[in-house]
């Protein structure tokens, strides 16, 4: 077997303030080979680490500012990973520090990963991309994590990756570190097969920096925050997802291409409430490298947003009521968008209705009416669309608009060379 590389990639945020709280290691090799492990995140990217101890700091100023944070394991995590991931919380909470993570037990019915729920659960997901092993959620009031979620994949050998090491990282996540350039570190960005990592030296440097134990969190921030729940979408959420890939031939990694400028992902103008690219954008990014950039109609879309991005959270930030109402909407799509992505059955039934591509076209149309007149001619162009997809599940829709193969399909061709 041979290495995988966890990294994460730049990326700009929907105007939700939505960021991405981790990584995972993952997941089936190629024998004898050596893969990469892509992200596409829907959001503000971590940034690369330039020293080992530094690289562990929490470099966004967002924390958790109770303690204990409570987790809990959906029902249908297998009870095998129960035991590595109680274990891997533990070693965390053995570093000297004023915040601890504690295992619940089994979830109650209803709590899943990737929902602002309240609950703090590490969950077992049938990933749609069978290379995908690991991916984490954190959600934010302010600056303030009030939740945390990860889940491993069921499509993975899990007989290949230490489960324990994974935890260890995904939970280092969690406590907002990011990735080291020292290989011992269960923070670095790479785990080989059969690999076992315990906590470094720099990975318990960068927690105790973060919460030190000299000070306690009655010095955290005052945005409010619960150890383990609440937040909901309201305040932000992240989602990071990894997928093995070839880096034999870089033209086959879009994640390699750079993004562009990073959008800030907490605004305090448009918080709690940025959310027209939390539906597109951020949606575009997390797809990218995974489906999106697969098609020609899906380079379109990521082009449409990316070039729109910018100048949509500036009418978001100068107008908080249609900041709101994006994540009105965006509330409303997460369960089908879920149900795509995780195959979370609660959005096994989400369908377009009339209803919903009226919510899209009013926001379109507020939208435009305060943007140029290249975003109003995309944005009407996008929507109707949309609205051909209408009585369809969100992946009927989905499929049908990337593999739409008309003539300049939903009007968005990219910019002709000069």
């Amino acid at each position: 077997m041979g290495r995988v590389q966890v990294r994460i990639v730049p990326a700009r945020l929907g105007p939700a303030g939505d960021r991405v709280g981790g990584t995972g290691a993952s997941e089936r090799l190629q024998a004898g080979g050596r893969g990469k492990l892509r992200f596409a995140v829907a959001s503000i990217a971590l940034f690369s680490s330039v020293g080992v101890v530094a690289s562990a700091q929490n470099i966004t100023g967002r924390n958790w500012c109770d303690t204990p944070a409570y987790y809990y394991f959906t029902p249908r995590l297998p009870v095998e990973f129960r035991s590595p991931t109680e274990a891997a919380a533990s070693d965390w909470n053995a570093v000297p520090s004023w915040f601890d993570l504690f295992s619940e037990g089994v979830a109650p019915s209803g709590p899943t990963a990737f929902n602002c729920d309240g609950y703090s659960v590490v969950d077992y997901f049938d990933f749609p991309d069978s290379d995908v092993g690991a991916a984490t959620q954190c959600c934010t009031r302010g600056t303030t994590i009030t939740e945390c979620d990860f889940a491993y994949s069921s499509r993975t050998d899990w007989s290949v990756f230490d489960r324990a090491t994974v935890a260890r990282h995904e939970f280092g996540h969690w406590l907002e570190l990011d990735h080291t350039n020292a290989p011992a570190d269960v923070m670095y960005g790479y785990i080989d097969a059969g690999e076992i990592k315990y906590l470094s030296d720099a990975d318990k440097a960068g927690i105790q920096q973060i919460y030190p134990l000299e000070t306690g969190p009655e010095n955290c921030g005052s945005d409010g925050g619960g150890g383990g729940g609440g937040g909901g979408w309201s305040g932000g959420a992240c989602l990071v997802y990894e997928s093995q890939g070839s880096i034999d031939d870089p033209a086959d990694d879009p994640e390699d291409q750079e993004y562009g400028p990073h959008q800030p992902w907490n605004d305090p103008a448009c918080f709690p409430m940025c959310r027209f690219t939390g539906l597109g954008t951020a949606l575009a990014h997390f797809f990218r490298g995974f489906v999106l950039l697969r098609t020609a109609e899906g380079r379109k879309y990521v082009a449409m947003f990316e070039r729109h991005n910018d100048e949509v959270a500036a009418i978001f930030r100068a107008h908080p009521d249609i900041a709101r109402e994006a994540g009105s909407l965006m509330n409303d799509f997460m369960p089908g968008l879920r149900y795509y992505l995780f195959a979370d059955p609660e959005g096994e039934n989400f369908v377009l209705d009339a209803a919903r591509l009226a919510a899209v076209q009013r926001l379109a149309d507020r939208v435009a009416a305060l943007g140029t007149a290249a975003l109003r001619k995309d944005l009407a162009r996008f929507s109707g669309r949309l609205a051909g997809e209408q009585g369809k599940t969100i992946a009927d829709a989905i499929g049908s608009m990337l593999e739409d193969r008309t003539p300049d399909a939903a009007g968005l061709r990219e910019p002709a060379a000069r």
